[in-house]
């Protein structure tokens, strides 16, 4: 899986949920256009606004991305 991974999860009156999750594509494709999805009717390529995110550093995380120290 890529990084970072956002997920939209919306509620449906049903009990079930409409689940969206957006993968970064990197800036290789910041000037062209990405690759053709092989399934549209499952993967879209949309452009999102940029966003601030804010998360804690969990330990498991620090250690994950080496920033634990020893």
């Amino acid at each position: 899986m890529t990084s970072p991974v956002t997920t939209e999860i919306v509620p449906l009156g049903d009990g079930t949920v409409d689940r969206t999750m957006c993968f970064f594509l990197g800036t290789a494709f910041d000037d062209e256009e990405p690759p053709a999805p092989n399934d549209s009717d499952v993967v879209q390529i949309t452009t999102a606004e940029p966003i601030t995110v804010y998360t804690r550093l969990k330990k498991t995380f620090q250690k994950y991305y080496g920033l634990a120290s020893a």
